[in-house]
């Protein structure tokens, strides 16, 4: 997968996904060094073998603490 750094703001970039143009918005850390904006990244996500999978319960519970904040 690929994406495109539209801008960078601060501490964030914002970054269009793939050809759907989908945005997501990364701290700035986690570039590569030397990433500009419209520079094209090669994204790869994978789900991490040693990590157990949290319980359902505790995402929910997440989730209803975040949407409590708004």
């Amino acid at each position: 997968m690929t994406g495109v750094i539209r801008t960078i703001e601060g501490q964030y970039a914002v970054i269009e996904m793939g050809t759907s143009k989908h945005k997501v918005i990364m701290p700035i850390q986690f570039l590569p060094q030397g990433a500009k904006e419209g520079h094209t990244l090669q994204i790869d996500i994978t789900i991490d073998p040693k990590t157990p999978r949290r319980p359902r319960s505790k995402v929910t519970n997440i989730k209803e603490k975040l949407n409590k904040r708004k």
